[in-house]
């Protein structure tokens, strides 16, 4: 699958400061302008960059800090709206809490360097990859505004026929733009405000950005068109591409449910908790927020209600060895943010479950094509496992709490002996095996299809990284 976006058509400008700081006098920039093969680099000023943003109109600008751009949020909201229409400004190290651009280069295979130009290359080749967050402050919907272009004033016996020119100049433009939204089937909302022979003015609230809008600002006359996109209350920050990446799930029931999403990288992507919420609107919650791979629960046996949505999902399930004491949990979510104890007690479950296959997803990575994220690799789901997966709640606790001191009544997978053993027997032994231990205080067990399921993404991964060689 190609990461490459749309934007390669056009072109992706990475910037990063060169000298100076926008809050003072002459900034410049290095400036990497990347087409998807080649990359052009210079350094320029702050007006040259906006002169050349609104020539050659890239796609993307991409930066590690959008704050580069402008001094502080007033000025930010200037830029964003003096960009050409098709322009995006990405931040390409995350949204409100920004990683360092060294981490997120690495984690996609793209090189980086701390000189500003490798830099300004390193944000351009990721924003290119899809990675980041566009950065916006106003919203899709635009105001397009039909006014007088000049004031009737007052004079003469011509005052009267002067004003009814004029306004019914406003009203004919207006029953023009009508028309214009009619026929491009956009939804708007009109309001008007009738005035001596027509209209003093039109205001048409449109359901759609200013480059879907087939009317364009001008002045001409007694008539004056305006177009202004609708303001935000603040910044807002939207993924490039909102993958349905593979995720892990904590599961906490009871009379609150709470629900954890944690990703292949280890970062907590979202948490919630409801009293009221079924089991289809938490279903629906979760597949809005990626595809589980293993769905997890702090106690052992695993509780009924985490089982169906496992099957749900059919994804793996981990549950511990024992049920994880209150300060673990909040030893190994002190991180990050949470509401009440049952958001803590789901997040902990993924995190644990994270920590348990850490290093077959250290595997996985370490196979994946330069720009492509672990989470978008499909782990192959075999018919084999898939009809070896228990039916019933009772085997499934049985299989997800299987301990390393467990007995194997398996003869085919017993331990091959010292003398004589087989090699690639002792490695199919080991992949499947039941228990793996986690990195924290407790021990930890996973049923045997977990590892069957993250290993299969290996070669899902070699495949990945052999179809972007010949994408190349």
């Amino acid at each position: 699958m190609s990461t490459r976006t749309s934007a390669l058509d056009a072109v992706v400008f990475g910037v990063d400061i060169q000298s100076g700081d926008v809050r003072g006098d002459a900034p410049s920039y290095a400036l990497a302008v990347y087409d998807g093969d080649d990359v052009t680099r210079d350094v320029v000023s702050h007006r040259k960059l906006r002169r050349l943003i609104d020539d050659e109109e890239p796609a993307i600008v991409a930066t590690d800090n959008m704050y580069e751009l402008a001094a502080d949020k007033d000025q930010l909201i200037h830029f964003l709206g003096s960009l050409p229409a098709e322009t995006r400004l990405v931040q390409v190290t995350g949204a409100e809490q920004p990683e360092p651009l060294s981490r997120v280069a690495k984690r996609h295979g793209i090189p980086y360097g701390k000189e500003p130009m490798k830099e300004a290359e390193a944000a351009a080749r990721l924003a290119a990859h899809n990675v980041g967050h566009e950065v916006s402050a106003f919203t899709d919907t635009t105001e397009v505004k039909v006014s007088r272009g000049r004031s009737t004033g007052s004079g003469g016996w011509s005052e009267d026929r002067y004003t009814r020119r004029i306004h019914g100049s406003v009203r004919k433009r207006a029953r023009e733009v009508e028309s214009a939204l009619e026929e491009a089937n956009l939804a708007y909302e009109r309001d008007v405000r009738e005035a001596y022979g027509g209209f003093a003015n039109a205001v048409f609230t449109v359901e759609a950005r200013p480059s879907d809008i087939p009317v364009s600002r001008n002045r001409s006359g007694d008539v004056r068109v305006e177009i202004e996109r609708e303001r935000r209350d603040g910044i807002e920050f939207r993924p490039l591409v909102k993958r349905r990446d593979h995720v892990i799930v904590g599961i906490d029931p009871g009379t609150t449910t709470a629900v954890a999403i944690v990703g292949l990288e280890g970062e907590v992507l979202d948490v919630w908790s409801s009293r009221t919420s079924d089991t289809a609107e938490v279903i629906e919650w979760i597949v809005e927020r990626g595809r589980p791979i293993i769905v997890a629960a702090d106690v052992t046996p695993i509780p009924e209600t985490v089982e169906k949505f496992r099957r749900s999902f059919d994804a793996a399930g981990w549950t511990p060895t024992r049920d994880l004491p209150i300060d673990e949990k909040q030893h190994r979510t002190r991180e990050h943010p949470y509401e009440n104890d049952t958001q803590r007690d789901a997040m902990a479950a993924a995190l644990y479950a994270l920590d348990a296959h850490e290093d077959q997803f250290e595997r996985i990575a370490a196979k994946l094509p330069p720009g492509m994220d672990r989470g978008e690799v499909t782990p192959a789901s075999s018919p084999a496992r898939r009809a070896s997966r228990p039916s019933c709640g009772t085997c499934a606790t049985t299989r997800a709490t299987a301990t390393t001191t467990r007995p194997n009544t398996n003869p085919a997978n017993s331990p091959p002996k010292k003398s004589g053993s087989n090699p690639s027997s002792a490695r199919s032994n080991a992949s499947n095996h039941t228990s793996i231990p986690s990195k924290g205080a407790s021990r930890t067990a996973t049923n045997g299809s977990t590892n069957s399921k993250i290993a299969s993404a290996e070669p899902a991964a070699r495949s990945a990284r052999k179809s972007a060689k010949t994408a190349r």
